[in-house]
Formats: C-alpha cells, structure tokens, sequence
C-alpha cells in the first residue's frame, strides 16, 4: 500500500513596488493523487485573515498556477502592511484533507514621508528629464539646419551628406525614446499622487492636461517625416525631394523646441501650484494640532512632561514646514513669470517657533515643580503665601497658564500665515485668470483683423498680373502681415506657457498658418501670382482656424473660472454663475492703494489719464464679479449687502472716469472694502456647515513590468508543451515529465 503523500506547492511573485497595485503570483503545485482546494490567504492587520480561491485543474497532478491580486485601494493606505501566502489541499476525502502552505510574506506600503520623498524625487526626476530631452531636440535642430543649408547650394548629395542624414535620423530614435520614457515616468507619478495624495479637482485637471500636451510632442504626423527621410535615403531619391523633405522638418524640429519648453514651463507652475496648496493643507493641520494642544494644557489632565514633548514635536513639525515654505519659493523663483508670494512668511514662521519654544520652556518648569515635594512649597508659592496669606495654586499651574497663553498666540499667528497664503492663492488665481483672458481676447481680435486684413490683400492681388508695378507695393503689405503674424505668434507662444487649457492642437494650427504664409512671400518672389492667391487663401483659412480654436479656449477659461467662483450652497439648477468672493477684497486693496498714490503722485496730461483708465477697467471688472454673484435663497441680508457695494463701485468708476478722484472717492475706496471684507466673512460663515462627498475606493489600472511578462511568456510556454502529452500516455512518463519541467523551472 502506497501512503498518500502531503502536496508541494512552489510560490515565485512580483510586489508592485512603484504604484502598490498589485501583487503577481505563480507557481507550481504537485501531488500524487489531485487537489480539493487552492487560495491566497491574505490580512491588512496580520490577525483575520480572508481568502479568495485560485482556478487549478483537479484532474492534472502537477500543473502551473498564475493570479494577479488587485490590492483594495481603499486599504492600501501609507503605512500599511498587507501579509499574505499561497494554501493547498489535496483531495483525501477519506482520511482527511492534507495541506501545504507556502512561506508568508510582506507587502509594506511606505509611510506618507516616504511616499514624499519619492514622489518629490521623482517629479524632480521628471523636471530634469524633460531639460535633458530638451537639450537633444536644439541639438537635433541644429544637425537639421546645418543639413537644409547644405542641400540648397548642392545638385547633388555626397556620402557626408548621407552621414548627416543619418546622423539626423539616430538622433531622433534616441529622442523618441527619451520623449516615451518622460510621458511614462510623468503618468506613472500622476497616478501615485492620485493614489496616496489626492489632489483638488483644479489640480487633477491641469495634471491631466500637462499629460495630453506630453502625449502630442514628438506625434505619429512628425515621426512619419522622419520615417519619409528615412525611405528617401534607401531610395536613393532625387536632392529635391530631400530639400523638401528638410525644409519641413526643420519647421517641425522648431515646433519640437517650442512644446517641449512649454511642457517645461507648464511642468513648473503645476509643482508651484501643488506644492503652494500642500503647504496650505499642513499649515491648517498644524493649526489643529496647535490648539488642541492648548485646550489639554488648559484642561490641566494630562502631566505637564508629555504636553512638553508633545510641543516639542510641534516646534519640529513648523520647522518642517518652514522648510517646505522655503521649497515653495525655490520652485517660483525657477519659473518664468514667478508670483508674489508674502514678503513677511518667513518672519511669521520665525514668531510661531518662538512662541512654540516658549510653551514649551513653560511646561518644562511646569513639570520640574510638579516633580518636587509636594509639602514643599516653591519660592515663588512661599512668597504668595506670606503676601495674600491664601493658599497657594496647585504646582506648575502658573508655567502651565504661560504655555497655554504662548500656545494660543502661536496659534493665532499660524491663522494669520494661513489666511496670508489662500488671499495670495485667491487672488493671484483671479488675477492670473482675468489677465490670461484679457489677452486671449486681444489674440482673437488681433488675430480676426489680421484676417479682414489678409482677404483685402488677396482680392487686391486678384486685380492685377504679373507685369503690374503695383506688385512690389502689395509685396511690402504682405511682409507687413508677416510681421503682424510674428507678434501674435511671440504672444501666444507666451500664453501658452501659463494657460494649460492650450493645447497642441491650436499651437499646429499656428504653425499652419505661418508656413502658409512663408508660402506666399516665397511664390511673391517668384511673381507667381495665381499660385500667392491660393496660398493667402490658405493662410486666411489657418487664421480663422485659429481665432475660433483660441475663442473656445477663451470660452473654457470662462466657464471654469465661473465654476471655481460657484459658492458652497449655489444650487446646481441656477442659470447665473455664483462666485466665490475670497481673493476679491485683495484685489480692491491695491487698487484703493494704487488710487491715494496716484492722487498724491501730482501726474497729469495723457500719463493720469491712461492711469485712470486702467483703474476704471480695473474697478469695472471686480463690479461686473459682483453683479454676477448669486446669494441664495437665504441670501437676503448678504445680496442688499452686494447691492450697496456695486451701487459704491460704479460711483467710484464715474469719478475715475471723470478724472474727478476726491477725498470722498478714498473714503468710498476704504468703505467698498470694509463691506467686501464684511461679504467674505459671511459668505465663509454660510460655508461652514458643507459637508465633502465621500471619496470612494477606485479601482486602477493594471501595470505589469516587462520582466514580468518574459515570465508569464515562459510559463505559457510551458503549458502548451504539457499539453502537447498524448493523453495515452502511461501516468509514470507523465509524472517524470511534469518532473523534467520541474527541474528546468528551478534552474531558471
């Protein structure tokens, strides 16, 4: 009689160690008559355990298993730690299920500070890889340049010149890569952020749209030119077609510079934003802390030692965050066009640590008298006493009360540096969107005239041939529009870089327009007058594609900034927009500030009366954002609160109109923004009582490595070969079979 043995079981696996997704499992069971049962016994708190069955075929005795375990991702959180290992039994119903079990192992999700520090790494990593691929696309352009400036002086090509192409063609294979490389690492640190530190909705859309613009540089249309060139020089074609072939990738080659500093700019204004908001976050978490902190050392419950070392925690907490303030700027001074952040943050910090420092010396002294005899009075107790002749307070109670009081200011002024950074944020948010889309509308007018502009051209050239003298005239008003084009061109490629809403597809277009112009001033000098007709038809086409490309931008820009200004209880079904008005009273402050400067400056002719134009503009703009706010169906007291200071706004418009700035307009000026400030604090006591939606768990996608992938191609493999066994065949030859594959699989 032959013993029934116990079940083997061999476990290999692969940790998402990148994203904590997932977990990959496979592996080989053997066992000399079948198999009942085979799972994954897994615990997120390593005491109750749960399982989920894994597929096996009972009828194969030693057989391949492969299962790809989705981690919940409302349990994997920083910090959490999944244990987990693979269970067998095999199929003795008689004398009892026998079981094996693989070794147990560790699935350590890293704590929130790491999770920092790699994110943070790797957004750096990400900085530094679209530099670098920057830098290969101005060597690239330069090697396209040097080789469109040869062929125009040659008939024909030598073999330097086919070692240039070549060179040119490598080149772009190395860039392609690089470019592949950067929108992977991009996306795959998006989806990190989004899985342990979920950001605001802005934020979201703007990652999203930076993914888009990495997405479309370096697209399939370009790549195809190059593959073009690539064929001509197996073809051995005529240096016509590679003149033609260059002159458009050295157009392109541009376009690739231009989105890839773009894609550099938008890059850095994202990590402002997040790492402006993050600081906000942790401020208002420290505030929290700060004043709870307070209350127990008020409450006088827990031992004045432990409020000592739990202050000492917050001191490191604050110089932590003095730390990521100081990152803050770094990362605005790097950009282009940086903010205005407060010029006072650093000092405030300095004050917070120092008051912090204090409570905590206070409670230090607290717990030294509490350790003291207690029928040994203090001198402190001891000359109270032979004062007031009254009993004397319980021990540490004075230090206790100085710490409190230092807590409490510490708290204020943490407050004070909160509400300093989200007036910043709000009003450099409204102020960047009202500036943006002033000059998109300035594009879209510029852009409409140079239109109207261009058909008058084409139906003047339409008038004439070729031998007219009129010809060098209309030839000098072509170049004219040219120019006009290049500053519309410097002004959007300017936009671009701080609007994300932008896309690629409007830059092509300008790209279009202005090789369609390029086309006509080269048929003019060739007196080609048919062939420039058409050519300016096509660039009054690119045009108009353009003005409405940029006026649905501007519409876009329109409906999130009314989006974002929707108060907290604005009904969904309300056709008028809702604005938030935070960020408003700073904006009226400088401008009540820039109206005593310029009454006291003494200006006057066409200087005060621009001045007071643009102040008019200004004062117009901010009334208009009122007039559009919504109160609500218990907004009554808050909308005549509305109503008195559009009624202030527009009589201040009407004196700087009027070039009529009084004593009285300051005063208004001062009451415009006492009411607005009132407005504010209303609007945030409404504010209040919203509550958040529930953030559910979300299901990711899937990532598996390519390694992991060669390993799921060899184990299939290996499951077609053991079907190929005859089914005849004798059990024993399959057993060593299943043997010699065992053997090959551990030597791999």
């Amino acid at each position: 009689m032959i013993r029934d043995r116990t079940p083997e079981i061999i476990l290999d696996q692969y940790q998402d160690t990148v994203l904590y997704k997932n977990i990959v499992l496979g592996g080989k069971i053997e066992d000399d008559y079948g198999f009942s049962s085979l799972a994954l016994h897994y615990s997120y708190d390593g005491e109750n355990y749960d399982e989920v069955s894994i597929p096996f075929n009972s009828a194969t005795l030693d057989q391949s298993y492969y299962y790809i375990f989705k981690l919940d991702s409302s349990k994997v959180k920083a910090g959490a730690e999944l244990t987990y290992y693979m269970q067998v039994s095999d199929n003795d119903d008689v004398n009892g299920y026998k079981t094996a079990k693989s070794a147990s192992y560790n699935f350590k999700i890293p704590s929130l500070e790491e999770l920092e520090e790699d994110i943070e790494r790797s957004s750096q990593a990400v900085k530094e890889e679209i530099d670098e691929t920057l830098k290969q696309a101005e060597e690239l352009s330069k090697k396209i340049q040097e080789a469109d400036e040869k062929l125009k002086t040659k008939k024909t090509m030598d073999w330097q010149d086919e070692k240039l192409m070549q060179e040119i063609l490598d080149q772009k294979e190395k860039l392609a890569e690089k470019v592949d490389q950067l929108k992977k690492e991009n996306q795959r640190n998006s989806e990190k952020l989004e899985q342990f530190k979920p950001q605001s909705e802005e934020i979201q859309q703007k990652m999203e749209q930076l993914q888009d613009i990495m997405d479309s540089v370096l697209d399939e249309e370009t790549k195809k030119l190059y593959d073009e060139l690539r064929e001509l020089m197996e073809q051995q074609s005529d240096i016509e077609e590679f003149r033609e072939k260059m002159d458009q990738l050295r157009n392109e080659s541009g376009n690739l510079e231009e989105d890839l500093e773009r894609t550099l700019e938008l890059f850095k204004k994202l990590q402002f934003d997040m790492a402006l908001e993050e600081s906000i976050k942790k401020l208002d978490e420290q505030i929290e802390d700060q004043e709870e902190l307070q209350e127990q050392t008020e409450a006088g419950e827990k031992p004045s030692e432990e409020l000592a070392e739990e202050q000492a925690k917050e001191k490191e907490e604050t110089k932590d965050l003095e730390e990521q303030l100081d990152k803050l700027n770094e990362l605005n001074q790097d950009r282009k066009n940086p903010d205005q952040l407060p010029q006072d943050a650093k000092e405030q910090m300095e004050e917070i640590q120092e008051e912090q420092q204090k409570a905590k010396e206070s409670l230090e002294e607290a717990a030294k008298q509490e350790q003291q005899d207690p029928n040994e009075p203090t001198e402190q107790e001891q000359g109270g006493e032979e004062e007031s002749g009254e009993q004397s307070e319980p021990k540490g109670q004075q230090q206790r009360q100085k710490a409190s009081e230092s807590q409490k200011r510490a708290g204020q002024k943490m407050q004070q540096l909160k509400q300093s950074l989200e007036s910043m944020q709000s009003s450099m948010q409204m102020e960047q969107q009202m500036e943006n889309m002033d000059n998109l509308r300035d594009l879209v007018d510029n852009l409409v005239t140079l239109s109207f502009n261009q058909e008058e051209l084409m139906d003047e050239f339409k008038e004439i041939r070729q031998s007219d003298p009129r010809v060098v005239k209309l030839g000098q008003e072509q170049l004219k529009l040219k120019d006009d084009s290049q500053i519309i061109q410097d002004s959007l490629v300017a936009l671009s870089q701080r609007v994300f809403q932008i896309s690629s597809f409007v830059m092509k277009e300008l790209d279009e327009m202005n090789r369609q112009m390029d086309g006509t001033i080269e048929s003019l000098k060739e007196k080609r007058i048919n062939e420039v007709i058409g050519k300016q038809q096509f660039t009054m086409t690119s045009i108009n594609n353009l003005a409405l490309l940029l006026d649905d931008v501007l519409q876009q820009m329109q409906q999130q900034m009314a989006s974002q200004m929707k108060g907290s209880k604005g009904n969904s079904q309300n056709q008028k927009n809702n604005p938030q008005m935070n960020g408003l009273s700073e904006l009226q402050k400088q401008l009540s500030e820039q109206i005593k400067e310029l009454k006291q400056s003494g200006k006057s002719g066409r200087e005060l009366s621009e001045e007071l134009a643009r102040m008019a503009a200004q004062q117009e703009k901010l009334r208009n954002t009122l007039e559009n706010f919504e109160t609500g169906t218990q907004g009554n007291k808050l909308g005549e609160k509305i109503d008195q200071l559009v009624e202030q706004m527009e009589q201040n418009e009407w004196d700087l109109i009027n070039k009529n700035i009084t004593d009285e307009t300051i005063e208004r000026q001062q009451e415009i923004l006492t009411r607005l400030l009132d407005a504010e604090n209303s609007m945030k006591e409404r504010g209040e009582d919203d509550q958040r939606e529930a953030r559910t768990a979300e299901d990711f996608e899937l990532s598996i490595p390519e390694s992991l992938n060669e390993y799921l191609k060899e184990k299939q493999k290996e499951i077609e070969l053991l079907k190929t066994i005859p089914a005849r065949l004798n059990p024993y030859y399959k057993k060593e079979t299943n043997k010699y594959f065992k053997k090959i699989k551990e030597k791999n």
